[in-house]
């Protein structure tokens, strides 16, 4: 395992690269390297607070990858990637503040996504409707958008966040799976 801790009168932040973990938040990064994919046993991606544009594609191809840290990225991530679905191993996601205004319809397959926190992105519309299929989600933060309609949830769903948003009105049919 490689340890870097950098130190400047600004703030601290820390390096942790390993073949299961990759800490490098609070930093300026601006791209993953396309390379990131063949960490085949990577568990642990936390690129949080850095100035991400884009995620490489390949970052889909990491199979083993149970949580992935997005958030607070200036506004300028603006999407997830298309096959974000084939993360079978994902159960934790957090994209706050990011500038998402949809959502891949892949992000639906992933089979064990427990939590998701979108909170404080440009969500509106139809934006959340992939998440009705997953399943095992028991924990949506989707604060601080822009939607409109009540989306539809999992029935495994326990906490879900909708403060701060446009909602019209709550459907009957929801309140009945209380």
């Amino acid at each position: 395992m490689c340890i870097v801790v950098v130190q400047t009168a600004l703030h601290k932040s820390e390096i942790l690269i390993s073949r299961r973990l990759v800490q490098v938040s609070k930093n300026r990064i601006k791209k993953l390297p396309v390379d990131i994919g063949f960490l085949r046993e990577l568990k642990y991606l936390n690129v949080s607070c850095n100035h991400i544009v884009e995620l490489p594609d390949s970052v889909c191809d990491l199979n083993q990858l149970e949580s992935l840290f997005l958030e607070s990225n200036g506004r300028t991530l603006n999407a997830l990637p298309p096959n974000i679905g084939r993360l079978s191993s994902l159960t934790k996601l957090t994209a706050a503040g990011c500038g998402f205004e949809t959502l891949p319809r892949s992000i639906g397959d992933i089979p064990h996504l427990k939590m998701l926190d979108l909170k404080g992105n440009s969500l509106s519309g139809g934006a959340l409707a992939p998440i009705e299929s997953l399943h095992e989600l028991h924990y949506l933060d989707a604060s601080i958008n822009q939607i409109q309609d009540f989306p539809p949830l999992p029935a495994s769903i326990i906490t879900c966040q909708l403060s701060y948003n446009q909602i019209r009105y709550v459907t009957g049919s929801w309140l009945r799976r209380l």
